[in-house]
């Protein structure tokens, strides 16, 4: 622990010298009526050792203790009207694409508390309003602590997933969300 803090410590002094940024893609709001679909695909034709497939097989969506944790909301439908390359909101509430369809994807959720931090939250689909302010304020630092201090703190150990995360109830909790 006492290694972990030193490190946490070190990252955080290097990184007070880092500047803000600003992306102004952080202030655009998503609108689903005007969200694009998933562009048509061609389909091309069998080469056997000519074709190459680009995807993703481990993708996480907001039923994930470590996504949800995060900042992640997207559902799995979600996570896959991504992959295919259409457009959904950003956890910060701004719209995100790929910049090109993928050729497969799976969403790959951890079955261990499956849902329950999003149920605890109360909020589900709401934005997570400490990590927009930290984006909106373009403040690397605060962006680092955050994140050091939900993977140490909050999802560091099944100790601290237990106390966070351990509800009664909880196999009802991830029923509902695998269905």
């Amino acid at each position: 622990m006492r290694r972990t803090r030193i490190l946490v410590a070190g990252l955080m002094l290097a990184l007070a010298g880092c500047g803000s940024f600003d992306d102004p893609t952080l202030r655009e709001g998503y609108d689903p009526a005007t969200a694009g679909p998933p562009p048509a695909r061609s389909e091309l034709p069998f080469a056997e050792t000519r074709n190459l497939l680009w995807g993703d097989l481990h993708v996480h969506s907001g039923f994930s203790y470590d996504a949800f944790t995060m900042g992640v909301r997207a559902l799995p439908d979600d996570a896959y009207t991504f992959m295919k390359g259409g457009a959904i909101e950003h956890a910060l509430g701004y719209p995100i694409r790929a910049s090109r369809p993928l050729d497969f994807g799976a969403v790959t959720d951890h079955a261990e508390y499956l849902g329950v931090p999003r149920h605890l939250s109360g909020a589900g689909d709401q934005p997570d309003e400490e990590l927009r302010a930290a984006l909106r304020s373009g403040g690397r630092l605060r962006m680092t602590w955050i994140f050091m201090r939900r993977a140490f703190f909050e999802m560091g150990s099944r100790d601290s997933r237990d106390e966070n995360f351990g509800i009664d109830g909880q196999e009802e909790v991830s029923s509902a969300a695998w269905a």
